[in-house]
């Protein structure tokens, strides 16, 4: 698996379309499928830079006449073990099915956490510790109306329960509105 730094160089990524549409074209994806993707990203906080992990090596070469820039580094989550403890880093855009089946944000922030407590239990970890932050609602523009995506940022401590899952979730993200930018668990051992 490779991580990538992007840097915009002055130039944001923007809007979560318009973040999607580069990356994509870095990659040269030409169709998408959330189960055969085969990468995440996530736009940092300042807009400019953004994380991108994939699963084989990128070419960005396809960028550098939009100003992007970017470094590629291999990367290997194996050295995760049960019981490990790692703090962590999402934004993800939670949400749940109304009895008719359609989904529909998770608005409160007591909702929002059962959302994360429920996914990490089915992902191989447990959050031991976590805070929320509601992000502005994002609106992203459909042929059959607007669909409007409701982002949360959730910072906290994990225990890593099942190794294997917790690796699947490394590399597949967490949630919906991935080809967003959404869903890209970022972990770092504590210092």
């Amino acid at each position: 698996m490779f991580t990538s730094r992007l840097a915009a160089n002055g130039r944001p990524f923007g809007h979560p379309e318009r973040a999607h549409s580069l990356v994509v074209s870095g990659l040269g994806v030409v169709k998408h499928d959330d189960d055969r993707r085969g990468y995440l990203f996530r736009i940092l906080d300042d807009g400019d830079k953004a994380i991108v992990r994939t699963i084989e090596r990128p070419d960005w070469a396809a960028l550098e006449s939009d100003g992007v820039t970017a470094v590629v580094k291999e990367t290997s989550f194996d050295g995760i073990e049960d019981g490990e403890v790692l703090e962590f880093n999402l934004m993800a855009n939670p949400t749940e099915k109304d009895p008719s089946g359609k989904e529909h944000p998770v608005r409160t922030t007591s909702g929002q956490v059962e959302w994360i407590e429920k996914i990490a239990k089915e992902r191989g970890f447990l959050v031991q510790e976590v805070d929320v932050k509601k992000l502005e609602p994002v609106e992203i523009p459909k042929d059959t109306g607007p669909r409007t995506l409701q982002p949360v940022l959730f910072r906290g401590v994990l225990s890593v329960k099942d190794a294997n899952s917790f690796r699947k979730c490394l590399l597949k993200g967490i949630g919906r509105s991935k080809c967003y930018g959404y869903g890209m668990l970022i972990v770092t051992r504590p210092i």
